[in-house]
C-alpha cells in the first residue's frame, strides 16, 4: 500500500513537472542572442520639477550568423526607444593587474557569432508615428530587431536595481 502510494506520488510529481517544462505557443525566445544580464534603474532628481530619469541596460551574446540591422526598446506601449550597441572592452592600465572594461560602440555590420554586446537605450518617444506598424499590436517590455527586413522581438524582465537619490 505505501509503495503504490509512494509511486503514484512520483508519477504525479513527473507529470506536473513535465507539463510547467513545456513551451507556450507564440513564445518570444529568441534564437539570436541570449540575454546575460538586464537591469532597470531610476534617478530621481533633486527638485520635484525635474521628474525622473530611467536607465535600462542590457547584455546580450549573439547567437546567430545573421545580422541585425536595427534594434529598439519597447518598455511599454507608447514608448519606443533607440539603443546604443556597444561591447565591453578591457583597457590597459599602468600595470599588469590595472585595467578598466569601457564601453566602445559596435555597428551593427560589425556584429558576429559569440560577441557579447551591450544594448543601451539612450533615446526614446511617446510618439506612435516612430513606432513601426508591424510592431504596434506584438508585446512590450521586449528588446525589438530586425533581421533581414523582418522584425523579431525578445520579451525582457529587466532586474530593477535601486534608486540613485540626488541631493
Amino acid at each position: 500500500m505505501q509503495k503504490s502510494f509512494i509511486f503514484s506520488a512520483i508519477l504525479m510529481l513527473s507529470f506536473s513537472l513535465s507539463a510547467c517544462a513545456q513551451t507556450k505557443k507564440g513564445s518570444s525566445k529568441s534564437s539570436y542572442f541570449s540575454v546575460k544580464s538586464a537591469t532597470v534603474r531610476n534617478t530621481l532628481m533633486g527638485r520635484q520639477e525635474s521628474g525622473t530619469r530611467t536607465e535600462y541596460n542590457f547584455h546580450i551574446t549573439w547567437k546567430s550568423v545573421e545580422k541585425p540591422e536595427v534594434f529598439y526598446w519597447r518598455p511599454s506601449k507608447y514608448d519606443w526607444a533607440d539603443v546604443r550597441l556597444a561591447y565591453p572592452f578591457r583597457r590597459p592600465g599602468l600595470t599588469p593587474n590595472d585595467y578598466m572594461i569601457v564601453e566602445k560602440t559596435k555597428k551593427y555590420e560589425d556584429v558576429k557569432v559569440g560577441d557579447e554586446l551591450i544594448v543601451s537605450p539612450h533615446s526614446h518617444s511617446h510618439d506612435e508615428e516612430g513606432m513601426p506598424a508591424a510592431v504596434k499590436n506584438l508585446p512590450v517590455s521586449a528588446l525589438y530587431f530586425k533581421i533581414k527586413g523582418q522584425w523579431k522581438y525578445q520579451i525582457i524582465k529587466p532586474k530593477k536595481l535601486p534608486d540613485i537619490v540626488m541631493p
